[in-house]
């Protein structure tokens, strides 16, 4: 009786340390890892998620496991890896299990994850069918392999529906929408993949997604033929030995946490799949719709679900009813994992866990698929938006919603448009927001926009058009203002710095560069706005004036070359050409910078003819006209088509862009430049006889010398000091001509001192310059 007592003590010992020991691997170093594989029922997808959570979270590493897990093909699943030896755990469906159990092949369940069947039957949104007993006397297409018509025939037969034409279904549910004679009434699919399928392909008729409320769903639960479908299962013998089924509580273990895991993060366990899109996102939330809430702990088995699912397949005849002396079903080792988890804290049931199902959304523009939530999901008419799940109100006034569908959101009217609901015309003196507005009407071409958010659509005259039109572009105005002020500033200021320079040439460099940022400017507004065919139209006189510039710049430089004198600048100031012949391709007038005589700079001194630097004014110009008609083509077309208010940007940019060169530049300076150069010409003989720049420039400076005389003596002094440096830049360009003998002048101009005994020395110098042999012919100072 002793050694009884003895004997049962040391096995209670043993089974205590037995069930230590796994408690303990938790958090310890393993040294050795006892390696296992689990084979899945197919290929990886979300349905798997908890097991690579499992193993990407290295929940199998803390259980001291090395779990290689391989996905299945439709040639071979977990029943017969798992039956031949291949592999230790496997998935696979309970019925699948059950009917081979039944068949004497020793394979227990030791994990039931799935607590509902995943399995509905779709039809389409019929006057005829509306109850799911409307089905008999119709065809339904159905898996009929692997046990998965099962279900459905069980549904058939429970409700009495004996003339269902059963017909073979493909992976895809989509013999539902055939339009070649050969769709179905109803197809079965399962809520984690198919039906998502189903949702994510755009309606021909509709031009949307394929929304839940075009379709007839009938969920097995509730027509009670549910059966369980996903589980883990070992062979039946592998189990009774003891290191076995310490590995096996460990994998449990590891395993739901793993599936707690993705329970609480949903994105966290997508992301872990080769495949992130939206399907599987779809599809991790409807394979934790299966599972939880868990009543009796994730995995448990619930010994009724697995009745119904014996009694199916019973009905059915798929049972064999071979005795096996293992049980089906072995919930021992779940319970053991559970309990322990539920001591470390986890929630192992999920009972406070639901959320609805997930909605796929390809909205108005948009060419694929994507997840959202119930507001976008809601599908409202064209003038209306989602504040709620199905529930739409109208856009309020001022704004619009033009399409039909879902993501319907309300966007403001642009400004000098109102927001409409036909898009018809109205009352003139009414023009006013409507709630609910389909599109935004403007005003017709040739009226104007009013104020206090009234769109008063009346005709008006061009002043009050030209006025609201610079109103509307503050900016724009005051930046063009900005550069012709800063042009008028350095004309002025040059003029009064530099007597000797040609103050026109800095001014034109500043209007070209803004012209030019006005032309880029509206060019890129054109294609913004996707005016493709206007903007051919200016890109064509963008380009033309770009190489007629081009050409009379060559033109230009070649003509000029055939002077000796302009040779010879070159040669002495290489490095000054190539800068400013490629600036000048914006203006070619900019290339009288090298004759402008800037403050005695040598490179500003080149010898140009009077008669070449004209030709290049007159062609510049006719150029820019030329290249700017194209352009004002465009703007009228924009305004006639749409009227000052919709773009007056737009329509703006070119007419400041004429102003800007057409007005101010050509119109204003040169005109005032050669008005006083033709004063100049009628009062003065020299200047009529000097036909180049430099002996307009010597002539002028002794002319206001000789205003001078009877003014202030520091200024005529100043005077004096600036006609001298004139009078040497002369005598040099005649040393340059070989006419070294005649290069002599008055003392008074020579020194720059003043003989109080000389009634007008300047006078007199200045006719001994201008009268000298050659000293102003057009021969002589030909350059």
């Amino acid at each position: 009786m002793k050694s009884h007592y003895v004997l049962r003590d040391f096995r209670t010992l043993l089974f205590v340390v037995a069930l230590w020991i796994p408690w303990t691997v938790v958090g310890a170093t393993c040294v050795i890892k006892d390696k296992v594989s689990l084979q899945l029922n197919w290929l990886w997808q979300a349905q798997f998620a908890g097991f690579q959570a499992a193993s990407s979270l290295g929940y199998f590493d803390e259980e001291c496991l090395s779990v290689q897990i391989r996905q299945g093909e439709a040639t071979f699943d977990g029943l017969s890896e798992v039956s031949e030896g291949r592999a230790v755990f496997g998935n696979a469906w309970t019925s699948g299990v059950a009917t081979t159990h039944s068949a004497g092949t020793n394979l227990t369940v030791i994990m039931q994850q799935f607590q509902r069947s995943g399995m509905r039957i779709v039809s389409r949104l019929r006057p005829d069918i509306q109850t799911f007993q409307d089905l008999d006397n119709k065809t339904f297409s159905g898996w009929m392999v692997n046990l998965l018509d099962v279900s459905p025939r069980a549904a058939f037969t429970k409700h009495n529906m004996t003339n269902v034409n059963l017909v073979p279904q493909s992976f895809t549910p989509f013999k539902l929408f055939a339009t070649d004679g050969t769709a179905v009434d109803a197809v079965s699919v399962m809520v984690y993949n198919e039906l998502a399928q189903i949702f994510e392909v755009r309606n021909p008729q509709t031009g949307m997604l394929y929304q839940p409320d075009e379709l007839k769903i009938f969920d097995l639960n509730t027509l009670g033929a549910g059966m369980l479908e996903d589980n883990v299962f070992v062979r039946s013998d592998w189990l009774e030995d003891e290191e076995n089924k310490n590995i096996t509580r460990r994998f449990l273990r590891a395993t739901a946490k793993g599936w707690i895991y993705c329970r609480d993060n949903e994105e966290a366990c997508k992301s872990m799949l080769y495949d992130h899109g939206p399907h599987q996102e779809w599809m991790m939330r409807e394979v934790n719709r299966l599972i939880w809430p868990s009543p009796l702990g994730v995995g448990f088995m619930d010994p009724g679900l697995l009745n119904t699912t014996l009694n199916m397949l019973n009905i059915t005849g798929h049972l064999h009813h071979t005795s096996s002396p293992y049980p089906l079903s072995d919930s021992s080792y779940m319970r053991w994992a559970l309990d322990s988890l539920e001591s470390q804290g986890y929630d192992v049931r999920g009972q406070n866990w639901s959320k609805s199902q997930l909605h796929f959304c390809m909205n108005s523009g948009e060419t694929a698929f994507h997840v959202c939530d119930d507001i976008e999901a809601t599908i409202c008419p064209a003038g209306y938006s989602a504040i709620a799940a199905n529930q739409c109100v109208p856009c309020p006034p001022g704004s619009f919603a033009p399409h039909n569908g879902t993501g319907n959101s309300c966007q403001a009217c642009p400004p000098g448009t109102f927001s409409s609901q036909n898009g018809g015309l109205k009352d003139p003196n009414d023009y006013l927001d409507e709630p609910g507005g389909v599109l935004c009407s403007g005003c017709p071409s040739g009226t104007r926009v009013g104020a206090d958010g009234r769109v008063i659509c009346g005709k008006v005259g061009f002043e009050d058009s030209l006025v609201h039109l610079i109103v509307a572009n503050k900016a724009l105005v005051g930046a063009w203002a900005g550069a012709m002020g800063l042009a008028g500033f350095l004309f002025f200021y040059i003029k009064r710095t530099e007597p000797t320079a040609d103050a026109v040439i800095m001014p034109s460099a500043v209007a070209s560069i803004l012209e030019t940022i006005l032309d880029a400017v509206f060019l890129n507004l054109l294609v913004q706005q996707g005016r493709m065919n206007y903007f051919a139209i200016a890109v064509t006189g963008f380009g033309g004036h770009f190489l007629l510039n081009i050409l009379i710049v060559g033109v230009f430089i070649h003509h000029e070359f055939r002077l000796g004198s302009v040779r010879r600048w070159t040669e002495q100031h290489v490095n000054a050409l190539p800068p400013v012949v490629m600036l000048s391709v914006m203006n070619p007038e900019l290339l009288g910078i090298l004759s402008s005589k800037v403050r005695g700079w040598k490179w500003t001194q080149a010898p140009f003819s009077p008669k070449g630097l004209a030709a290049l004014r007159f062609s510049t110009f006719a150029a820019f006209v030329a290249g700017k008609i194209p352009q004002v083509c465009v703007e009228i077309l924009i305004l006639q088509r749409d009227g000052w208010h919709l773009d007056p940007f737009l329509a703006a940019v070119t007419t400041l862009a004429l102003l800007t060169k057409g007005v101010i530049h050509y119109f204003v300076l040169n005109i005032l430049i050669l008005y006083k150069k033709r004063r100049g010409n009628m009062s003065s003989k020299g200047s009529q006889n000097g036909s180049s720049l430099s002996n307009i420039g010597h002539v002028e400076a002794g002319r206001k010398v000789s205003r001078s005389c009877n003014l202030d003596p520091g200024r005529l002094r100043d005077e004096l000091v600036l006609a001298k440096r004139r009078v040497k830049e002369l005598e040099e360009l005649l040393r340059a001509h070989g006419d070294v003998e005649n290069a002599s002048f008055p003392p008074v101009l020579a020194t720059g001192k003043l003989d109080d005994h000389s009634p007008s020395p300047l006078s007199q110098g200045l006719r001994d310059v201008t009268n000298k042999p050659n000293g102003g012919s057009e021969a002589g100072l030909e350059v």
